[in-house]
């Protein structure tokens, strides 16, 4: 009986993160009015789909604050080397 070897070769690609709100206003942190009211809608649409206020406040502050060093060492598509 005789196999036949098969080769696969599969290939990862990474590329950076999709944000939830645009790295310009992510960089200023959660003291801006306007990061302030995407965790606001964070917390209001968690609470919304059954989630505890304060629960979800926490959870979603923590979550907020990763995306925003996410944002800090995010490439805009504009300065890509290619």
């Amino acid at each position: 009986m005789m196999f036949q070897l098969i080769q696969i070769e599969l290939f990862l690609q990474l590329d950076q993160a999709t944000l939830g709100l645009s790295r310009e206003y992510l960089i200023k942190g959660l003291e801006d009015k306007d990061v302030k009211a995407y965790l606001d809608y964070q917390v209001g649409l968690a609470t919304l789909l059954g989630a505890d206020k304060d629960s979800a406040f926490k959870q979603q502050t923590e979550a907020l604050e990763f995306e925003i060093k996410l944002a800090n060492v995010r490439i805009e598509p504009c300065c890509y080397f290619v």
